[in-house]
């Protein structure tokens, strides 16, 4: 199988490069779709192997390539085979155990952003990051817009996460647009979090 830097290297190159041109039209477009899906089909054998910086790697990557052309954030839904080896790689204990907060809140974010969703893995995730260090008020913002965006309603991590932000005073060290992102996630999902 690919290595994590095999994989990740030229797609991040390939941004670089792109990043300004404009979306595929027509038939170029149309000629995307395979494309993506075969891309999909060689990653997925190779992510059992990735470290935690690699699954970030790749999940930043995927999540800037969803981004970059709505081609891919569409094909992603046709490919539970890559998401569902992110996800078994992510909930290893080796690789959970070994995330940091920015890691974590990166995944989270990723994933909603790109409109997947990332079941037991954002539990697992986002329960360890509310009940480890002191996330700052720019991760827990990507955490719960994160699981707003991929309709992650999930009760007992989101009071988890607001019982974080408010015994550690998270929200103060929060921005604007972060309280704003906080605030809209809960209300997207239909919480109402009065410690909040």
């Amino acid at each position: 199988p690919l290595s994590g830097d095999s994989i990740c290297a030229p797609l991040e190159k390939m941004l670089r490069r792109n990043r300004f041109a404009p979306q595929a039209q027509g038939r170029a477009r149309q000629d995307l779709q395979p494309e993506v899906a075969r891309l999909c089909e060689l990653v997925t054998p190779a992510v059992h192997q990735f470290s935690a910086q690699e699954v970030c790697r790749l999940v930043d990557v995927l999540t800037e390539l969803s981004d970059w052309d709505s081609v891919f954030r569409q094909s992603y839904r046709g490919q539970p085979q890559l998401f569902g080896a992110i996800e078994r790689r992510i909930v290893d204990p080796a690789i959970l155990n070994s995330l940091k907060k920015a890691q974590g809140s990166r995944l989270i974010w990723g994933f909603g952003k790109m409109g997947v969703a990332l079941g037991d893995a954002a539990r697992e995730v986002g329960n360890r990051l509310a009940n480890g260090d002191q996330l700052t008020g720019r991760q827990l913002a990507k955490v719960t817009l994160g699981l707003a965006k991929a309709q992650i309603r999930d009760l007992a991590l989101l009071g988890a996460l607001a019982d974080h932000a408010v015994r550690l005073d998270v929200i103060s060290d929060c921005d604007a647009q972060g309280i704003a992102n906080i605030a809209w996630s809960y209300a997207k999902l239909g919480i109402n979090n009065q410690a909040l």
